[in-house]
Parts: structure tokens; C-alpha cells; sequence
């Protein structure tokens, strides 16, 4: 049947040319209803294509409506008389789980944002709040409430040297730009959070992957890199790293620093999951606060929704990054500042702090019981779990088979800065508003499909 088969030269990325192809001969009734679409493995070979080119194709038949996935036997045409949910059970036809994505769990805290906000909504009417635009920088108000929360945490800076921002990814922005130059190269984990790469493309910059390990960045791995003048900016995440929970420990934080100050080199420190952490030890910045620039927000433990970042910047940069801040944003919305100050003055950024790790402690003890066909790397405050696949489950195929039954995950490759080097691995987001009923059920059948090892020739 697919002998013939072949994919249009016409610039047209080959997953999507391919996907193409095949919707065309499911519209014309060459592939039947039912009818079960070619192992990736047979098909990448004929087309000269890699397997991952044909399992991004075959993702889109799935969410075009077109096919479905079968954990363990392969994609299948699906019957455009048949919808998910038309019929048959709820294990035949799964709601849609996406464990793809690190957000807080529910907790009592966020409820009170409603109230703060009418209550500064209620104090507030035709201020500066909104009748003008609010410094780049962030009011000196909001800045001191911003440094109050930063020292609660570990990181006692000055407000005069406090950036606020719409959210951490805008902050770690402002940074690159006002520390690089397009053509640049940046230094990332070899395992990072995936807009890190996005975000230093865009700026034009030449991403280069620095060896970890299961406690973080290696150290002689960075030191080779600035020999090597790959980059003089390093951005890292020493607390619950993204995805592999590593934290970077004391020794190790003082000797990544003595190795940058030796180059004469800057860390953007992301610490978005610090906040988390109960017991950590002291920030990149803090350390060294002459070449570090800290990160945070709100958004791990509190609501991703409320766009907050909070930046500790060095004096010698200062001026770099908020006209960067202003050049890329203009300035950040002061009322959801208002907001971080009151919460920071009332005490509730302390009291969700602490309510949302015991949420995960308890969200991780439960998936550790559940869990079991691999090794898992996490913690008991992280927001996921890294859990490593047996020899010979391929992690795109299981991931695959996986969404077309109706769970979404994310594989080693969406972290992975040189995607060849991804293991067979995958991240499991555990937070978020899901049900722990669940979430639980959907971990359950990840664990079965994973004893079942489906392969590439299995799809």
C-alpha cells in the first residue's frame, strides 16, 4: 500500500506534508474506517524520513479527529461517525488528561485573591493604578513588598534593585537581551525547561547544552564551555530543576560561581520553583549578587495566572535590564502588583508557600504508590516527577499511543537543547486542578502501558 507513496519537495515540513498525504487517502476511502495506519518504523524507512517525523504525523491525524491510538497495538483509523464520548465507557473513550503542564494545586489561599482584589479595587478608584502608565521598574511600594517577599525567601536584595515584571519568562527576557548580543552563544542544562531554547533563538542567540547530572549542573562541564568561549551567560534552575528535580547542592552552587567569576561570566538564575522548597540552600544570587540575576514569581505556588515576575538585578546591570523590560514590555501592570504587595503585607504569599508544598507532599506520596514500572527522579515538593523507561519502550511511541487514548505527557526530547542526546524518559506533571482520582487513574494506565512496552512497530 505505500510503495507509491511520497512526499511533496515544496518546503513543507515532512511530519505535516505526510499528515497531509494521509488525510487525503482517508477522505477519498483508500483507508477505511478501523483500517490500522503503518508501524512508524515501516513507513519512516520508506519515506527516508525518522520515526519521530512519522509520530508527529500520525499526532495530527489523532488530533484532527481523524485516527486514534491504541496503547500497545498501534493508530487506527477512526470512524467520523464515532466521536469521543458518543458511546462505550469511559476507559474506552477517555476524557482528555494533560500532564504536560507544572501549575500549583488547588489551595484555600487562592480563593482569598477574589477578596484582595475587590478590596484594592474598593480603596483604589481612578488612581494611578490606572489612569497612567506605572514605572518600568515597578513603583518603589511595590518594589519594597517585592524585596520584603525575596528576603522571606532566602534573598535579601535592596528595592532600589527589584524589577518587576508580567511574569517570570518576560524577566529571564530583559535579562539575555541586556547581557548578550544577536550571535551570541548562551549556556543552558543540557535538560531545561523548553522556551529557555525558544526564547535564546528568538533573540537570536546560539543555545549550547552543559552536561548534568542527578545533582545538577556539572561544574567542569561549564568550565569547558567558557574555555571554549561558547558564551558568557549561563541560565540555570539550582532549585527542583525542570524536568529533572535536581537540586544543586551547597558546594557545588560555590563552585559554578568561583568558576563564572574566573571567566568573567553572568548567571541568569531561574527560580521559579524555589519557592517550594522549605529547606534550600542560599540563592545563585545571594551568593554572589554582583554577577547574578534572580528570577521568580508566583506562579508555582500560588496562580500562573497572576503574570508577576519579581527580579533581583546587580547594580552594574541594572539600567540594562529595565530599559530591556521597557524595549520588550513597557512595563508591567501596577494593579497586579498591588495585588503581590498586599498579599506579601497580609501575610498570604507566606501562608501559600506553605499550603501548596503540603498539597504536593501529600500529591507525591500517592504517586510514588502508583508509579512503579521505572525509576523515578523527583521530590516530595516538586510539582513533577522524571520517571525513566525500561530498556526498549521507546518514549515518542509511548507518548503517542498514550495521547490517543487520551493522555497527554511530555517526553525527555521537549527538555532536551540537542534532542539526539533525549533518554527514554518522561515528565509527569502531578499539579494542577485535575482530580487526584484522576490523575491517579491516568498514572495507573501510564504504569500498565509501560509493562506492556509498546514499541515503534507497535503504532
Amino acid at each position: 500500500m505505500i510503495e507509491d507513496w511520497r512526499l511533496p519537495e515544496d518546503g513543507t515540513p515532512r511530519y505535516r506534508a505526510l499528515a497531509r498525504l494521509l488525510e487525503r487517502r482517508i477522505e477519498r476511502g483508500e483507508m477505511r474506517p478501523g483500517a490500522r495506519l503503518p508501524p512508524q518504523r515501516q513507513l519512516a524507512y520508506r519515506l527516508g524520513v525518522t520515526i519521530g517525523t512519522v509520530g508527529r504525523a500520525y499526532e495530527l491525524l489523532i488530533g484532527r479527529g481523524l485516527a486514534r491510538g491504541e496503547v500497545g497495538r498501534g493508530t487506527f483509523v477512526r470512524d467520523p461517525a464515532v466521536t469521543p464520548g458518543s458511546h462505550g465507557s469511559m476507559e474506552e473513550r477517555p476524557a482528555s488528561i494533560d500532564l504536560t503542564t507544572n501549575a500549583p494545586l488547588p489551595i484555600a489561599e487562592t480563593d482569598e485573591l477574589s477578596r484582595l482584589l475587590g478590596d484594592i479595587l474598593a480603596r483604589s478608584p481612578n488612581t494611578a493604578l490606572f489612569s497612567a502608565y506605572p514605572p518600568t521598574q515597578g513603583t518603589l511600594a511595590h518594589r519594597r513588598a517585592a524585596a520584603a517577599w525575596l528576603a522571606a525567601n532566602g534573598t535579601a536584595v535592596d528595592p532600589e534593585r527589584v524589577v518587576l515584571t508580567g511574569g517570570g519568562q518576560p524577566a529571564i527576557a530583559a535579562a539575555l537581551s541586556a547581557l548578550t548580543r544577536p550571535g551570541d552563544g548562551v549556556l543552558l542544562e543540557a535538560f531545561t525547561y523548553s522556551r529557555f531554547v525558544t526564547l535564546a533563538t528568538t533573540l537570536g542567540l546560539r543555545p549550547h547544552a552543559i552536561a548534568i547530572d542527578e545533582h545538577g549542573l556539572v561544574p567542569a562541564a561549564l568550565d569547558a564551555a567558557l574555555r571554549q568561549q561558547r558564551g558568557r551567560v549561563l541560565v540555570l534552575s539550582p532549585n527542583l530543576s525542570n524536568p529533572t528535580t535536581a537540586m544543586l547542592p551547597p558546594e557545588r552552587r560555590e563552585e559554578l560561581l568561583a568558576i563564572v567569576r574566573r571567566h568573567d561570566a553572568a548567571i541568569v538564575e531561574d527560580d521559579v520553583y524555589g519557592p517550594l522548597v522549605e529547606s534550600r540552600p542560599p540563592s545563585l544570587a545571594a551568593l554572589d549578587p554582583e554577577r547574578v540575576v534572580h528570577v521568580t514569581s508566583l506562579s508555582k505556588f500560588l496562580a500562573p495566572a497572576l503574570r508577576i515576575g519579581v527580579m533581583a538585578v546587580p547594580p552594574r546591570l541594572l539600567g540594562a535590564v529595565v530599559q530591556r523590560h521597557a524595549d520588550l514590555a513597557l512595563a508591567a501592570p501596577a494593579l497586579l502588583h498591588e495585588l503581590l504587595a498586599t498579599a506579601q503585607t497580609e501575610g498570604l504569599l507566606a501562608r501559600a508557600q506553605t499550603a501548596q508544598r503540603l498539597a504536593i507532599r501529600d500529591r507525591q506520596a500517592a504517586v510514588r504508590q502508583v508509579l512503579r514500572a521505572g525509576p523515578i527522579r523527583s521530590r516530595p515538593e516538586a510539582l513533577h516527577v522524571w520517571l525513566h523507561l525500561p530498556p526498549g519502550v521507546d518514549a515518542e511511541t509511548l507518548a503517542l499511543s498514550l495521547a490517543g487514548a487520551g493522555i497527554r505527557v511530555a517526553t525527555a526530547r521537549a527538555f532536551a537543547v540537542e534532542p539526539r542526546d533525549a533518554p527514554a524518559a518522561l515528565r509527569l506533571s502531578i499539579g494542577g486542578p485535575l482530580a487526584r482520582e484522576l490523575l491517579l487513574g491516568a498514572l495507573g494506565r501510564i504504569d500498565a502501558a509501560i509493562v506492556q512496552g509498546p514499541t515503534a512497530d507497535a503504532i
